[in-house]
């Protein structure tokens, strides 16, 4: 599942889909993905790694990244819901098909 977020540092790709211990995975986050894109400035910042493989948010804007990840998680949780409701609609159509 690659849920979370995508943390790129000048368009390149660093981390990809990880919550960044903001939000846990779950089956109905499964669609919320969040790209964060920063310049080379700013990798004190971010805490990178050697290898700059791993990335850490600044603590300035965590609030702002658990607020964005809850509403993508509503989102994906929205989308999955209805889909649901969807299926089970077809599934009971078919159902009465079969039966009428």
């Amino acid at each position: 599942q690659q849920q979370g977020f995508y943390i790129y540092r000048g368009d390149r790709l660093l981390v990809s889909g990880d919550w960044l211990g903001i939000e846990k995975k779950r089956e109905y986050s499964k669609l919320a993905r969040i790209a964060i894109n920063f310049p080379n400035a700013n990798d004190f910042d971010w805490n990178l790694d050697i290898k700059k493989s791993t990335a850490t948010p600044p603590i300035e804007i965590r609030k702002e990244l658990a607020r964005i990840a809850k509403m993508a998680v509503m989102k994906s949780a929205k989308i999955l819901v209805h889909d649901k409701k969807h299926i089970s609609l077809k599934i009971n159509k078919i159902k009465n098909l079969k039966l009428g």
